[in-house]
């Protein structure tokens, strides 16, 4: 089935996110691709057994790659080290394949946010929620997130714990807490942002848009009402800048107002 064709038959359908089941197949993977035998998915009929969902994603399945993809995200911010199936993927379809098969399969408009822990409101209802966490090198102390779905948006929750007193937030070891930067009439607010460099997602909002980074030396501007993006690539320099001052929030808030000059207001420009 060609992408126009599953974008027609998505919108015909009401697909359940089943959010869970795609994050125990991912963890499962992970697990399981430290052997040799099990290295890639796509090269494992072992694999693509035990992991139909994962596989699906390799079939040209947009659906199924637009939720890998955001669960890969959510599983990437809870470990520091670098997830295979990203691996896979890049080797697998082209960048613009994987942004072309995000947007046709997110048909509903679904919104993923990415806060710190310490955002939690204090009446937050932990009954309908999903929980990842790992262990990191810092005794006594958990990687800790937290995923809740209302509607049409979810909401991940990332941060530490002190595994000694699980309701005291250790804000300081968050990668990089809120920020909120205004210029000339405009406002950033960079909710997190990973210095590791896997910044595949919403990070930050820039007046009408989200901002994320799809490929390294790329802002992706997504407008929040029509849902279109426009992908530009920065300068030599300005890629170097935001490898160097990647602890900068200051700086990367500049790169992103600079570059928001580029963006066409009216959403008509080709994604790139």
């Amino acid at each position: 089935m060609d992408l126009i064709a599953q974008l027609i038959n998505a919108k015909k359908e009401d697909k359940d996110l089943q959010l869970d089941k795609y994050l125990t197949e991912l963890i499962k993977y992970e697990k399981l691709s430290k052997s040799k035998k099990f290295t890639h998915i796509t090269d494992s009929p072992i694999l693509q057994k035990q992991l139909p969902l994962c596989w699906s994603a390799f079939n040209r399945d947009a659906h199924s790659f637009w939720i890998l993809n955001e669960a890969s995200i959510i599983l990437q911010n809870t470990t520091v080290n670098r997830l295979q199936i990203f691996d896979d993927l890049d080797s697998y379809y082209s960048k613009k394949k994987q942004r072309q098969m995000k947007i046709i399969g997110n048909t509903n408009h679904h919104q993923f946010s990415y806060v710190s822990l310490a955002s939690l409101p204090k009446n937050f209802n932990y009954d309908n929620a999903l929980y990842l966490t790992e262990t990191t090198d810092i005794d006594n102390q958990i990687s800790l997130t937290i995923i809740q779905t209302l509607g049409n948006q979810t909401k991940v929750y990332s941060g530490t714990i002190n595994i000694k007193d699980e309701e005291q937030i250790e804000n300081e070891k968050y990668v990089i807490p809120p920020f909120t930067y205004s210029k000339d009439g405009d406002k950033i607010t960079i909710k997190t942002y990973s210095v590791q460099g896997n910044n595949d997602y919403n990070f930050a909002e820039l007046n009408d848009y989200f901002v994320s980074i799809p490929e390294y030396g790329n802002f992706c501007y997504l407008n929040k009402k029509t849902n279109m993006q426009t992908v530009i690539k920065l300068s030599e320099s300005d890629i170097q800048t935001l490898n160097f001052y990647k602890n900068d929030l200051n700086k990367i808030a500049e790169l992103i107002f600079k570059y928001k000059m580029q963006i066409n207001e009216d959403d008509n420009n080709e994604i790139k």
